[in-house]
């Protein structure tokens, strides 16, 4: 088998339990592919992943899923509506291939935060960073399979694939044409658990995605957004890991009071206080 010029690894990560049950995920995996690009798996769908040479593999429902790209590899994998690798190879044996660990986390900075803007940040015990957004009125109309935010501009609409016409609950979809750019999806699903995922594409092309949880009120959904990861050490630094963004990296200043720290990176210096 000949060697591809290029090929492409899945990061996925599993929730820990059998369904989706919010966001609460288990250690991810690396699956390798090839040389065409795939799509991704939807996150809260089964994947199954069976290693036939090095043996082993992975099972369970997916919380998040990423690609990342490599010049070279050793193995084709084919895609179906589950992943089933026909040919694999270790994560090691990829070139330049690197694993990053963390250098550990401050447990100081667990708590919600404000940095004077619009949307207050909550950092979690296990390092992750979530976005805080204020409530946004919806409305539900033709027969509770449009599901309209008023507030938006242009305003957002979106029409229902799947779920209760009764409730926000299902998926839903929206399309958006940018001049110069071209035409965006946006498929969002509310569970039941009050767990959301996202998912954005360009003229069908993966974009981005995101994973959170919400509040309904009947009239407004306010959302909680996990957006990136924390490690902090050695000695000051901190780099802040976004899942759909650059890497963050600077140094940080608590306030011995514990009631506010500031980062600082070669943008500037960003100061949050403690709101709980």
């Amino acid at each position: 088998m000949s060697v591809p010029k290029k090929s492409y690894i899945y990061h996925v990560t599993f929730y820990t339990g059998p369904r989706p049950a919010g966001p609460t995920i288990g250690n991810s995996v690396s699956i390798p592919f090839g040389a065409e690009t795939p799509l991704l798996p939807r996150v809260g769908e089964d994947l199954i992943w069976q290693d036939n040479v090095n043996g082993g593999g992975a099972r369970g429902t997916v919380a998040e899923a990423s690609l990342v790209h490599i010049t070279r590899s050793q193995g084709l994998v084919s895609l179906n509506v589950q992943v089933d690798c026909i040919n694999s190879f270790r994560r090691s044996d990829l070139p330049d291939s690197q694993i990053i660990a963390q250098s550990g986390f401050d447990a100081t900075l667990v708590g919600t935060w404000n940095n004077g803007g619009s949307r207050p940040v909550e950092i979690t015990p296990d390092a992750q960073l979530y976005v805080l957004d204020t409530p946004a009125p919806y409305v539900l109309s033709n027969g509770g399979n449009t599901l309209t935010f008023p507030n938006t501009n242009p305003v957002w609409e979106f029409s229902r694939l799947s779920g209760d016409p009764a409730s926000v609950v299902g998926l839903w979809e929206r399309f958006e044409f940018e001049d110069g750019v071209g035409t965006w999806r946006e498929e969002w699903v509310f569970r039941a658990d009050g767990s959301y995922t996202y998912h954005w594409s360009l003229d069908g092309t993966f974009d981005s995605e995101g994973i959170g949880t919400y509040e309904d009120d009947g009239s407004a959904i306010t959302t909680r957004e996990r957006r990136a990861q924390i490690s902090t050490g050695p000695g000051a630094q901190m780099t802040i890991s976004q899942y759909f963004g650059p890497l963050q990296t600077g140094t940080y200043v608590l306030d011995a009071s514990g009631d506010s720290w500031t980062f600082t990176d070669a943008s500037g210096s960003i100061t949050y206080t403690r709101v709980t």
